[in-house]
């Protein structure tokens, strides 16, 4: 897919949506969402623009689930900020349940197709990643996790123990933060980090 910058509105505008609120997986909270025999994560790839009816559908059967989204910003004609939220990832929902409340879901008829997740816990690591690049409100942008440069691992501040790629561009230095099990993730300037935070992986693990 090609590159989607988001860029977060201004403070005036409207709260998050419920949406992401009372069903998703507790983002914050990650270890009660390791794998067991009851429930594990499955990716799922939603009809076309469909991801945010999954996801009320979802929410309204108490299915936990996580939609990565984030807020756009389009000018009106007094000028004010008209705040859309939009799915960072077109098309992919990320469910963490049984294989019922998965039977569930697809009775929905709002999923083209479930994908088989290789590593649950890496993928429950990249997802808590995308969440606090998501929190902090830094502009990002999604692009495909494509030519990857040298791992890092962000020291301090609110992204500290966040691993992802170095990537240089004409216009900077950018970081690639991904999620592994579908090829793309969303990068943020370095700057925005902080480079004096940034540490090879090799050297962290050393």
């Amino acid at each position: 897919p090609p590159e989607t910058d988001f860029v977060m509105p201004p403070s005036r505008t409207e709260a998050t949506p419920p949406i992401l609120k009372p069903r998703n997986v507790e983002m914050d909270e990650m270890d009660a969402s390791k794998p067991n025999e009851v429930r594990r994560w499955w990716t799922v790839y939603a009809a076309a623009g469909r991801e945010k009816s999954l996801a009320a559908q979802l929410n309204r059967v108490g299915i936990p689930f996580y939609l990565p989204m984030a807020p756009r910003c389009f000018d009106n004609e007094d000028d004010a900020c008209r705040v859309s939220y939009f799915p960072l990832f077109s098309r992919y929902l990320f469910l963490y349940g049984h294989r019922d409340e998965l039977l569930t879901a697809l009775s929905t008829g709002l999923i083209s197709r479930v994908l088989p997740v290789e590593d649950e816990d890496r993928l429950r690591g990249d997802l808590l990643n995308i969440h606090r690049v998501i929190g902090t409100g830094t502009a990002l942008t999604v692009e495909p996790c494509v030519a990857q440069g040298a791992e890092v691992h962000i020291e301090g501040g609110p992204l500290g123990g966040v691993k992802g790629f170095l990537l240089e561009r004409s216009t900077g230095k950018r970081l690639l933060v991904p999620i592994t099990e579908i090829g793309q993730g969303v990068s943020i300037s370095v700057e925005q980090v902080s480079p004096q935070m940034l540490q090879s992986v090799s050297a962290y693990n050393n």
